[in-house]
């Protein structure tokens, strides 16, 4: 099992002067983030309710796999449940990594995949050998989708 560092969500260690952009919020956007990107503001199905934009922020519809950003536009980069739904996980780490000094990308785990899936994820991802390796579950020995979802 892999330690997070950070510790979490709420211990990333951003600067006070960084420009802070986060990839699909969610209803939940951290109250830190300077521009929020979302894909779908219109469609709730990925999320638990309407998006919610804090005054202090920029909103702006966009996809992951190509920001409208110009590299290193950001100090940091919030991906927090999202790569799982990502149509292309490659291009959309490549363009995180291009608009982007440092960041934290969180994905669900392995067991919390296996406990409570979820249709709209279309990966499993594990981190093996220090590299992110992807299985589209529905190819996922076991077919467990099948047998759980």
């Amino acid at each position: 099992m892999i330690t997070r560092h950070p510790l979490g969500r709420q211990d990333l260690r951003i600067k006070r002067r960084d420009k802070v952009l986060e990839i699909g919020p969610g209803h939940d956007p951290m109250f830190r983030s300077d521009v929020i990107a979302d894909k779908f503001p219109h469609d709730n199905t990925h999320r638990c309710g309407k998006v919610l934009i804090y005054p202090h922020q920029q909103f702006i519809e966009a996809d992951g796999e190509q920001l409208p950003f110009e590299k290193d536009a950001f100090d940091y980069v919030v991906c927090n449940q999202v790569l799982e739904h990502a149509d292309n996980p490659a291009r959309f780490i490549e363009e995180i990594v291009r608009v982007g000094k440092r960041g934290y990308i969180e994905t669900p785990s392995m067991l919390g995949e296996l406990m409570f899936p979820k249709e709209s994820h279309r990966w499993v991802i594990l981190l093996i050998d220090n590299k992110l390796v992807f299985y589209e579950k529905e190819k996922m020995p076991g077919n467990y989708r099948n047998n759980y979802g």
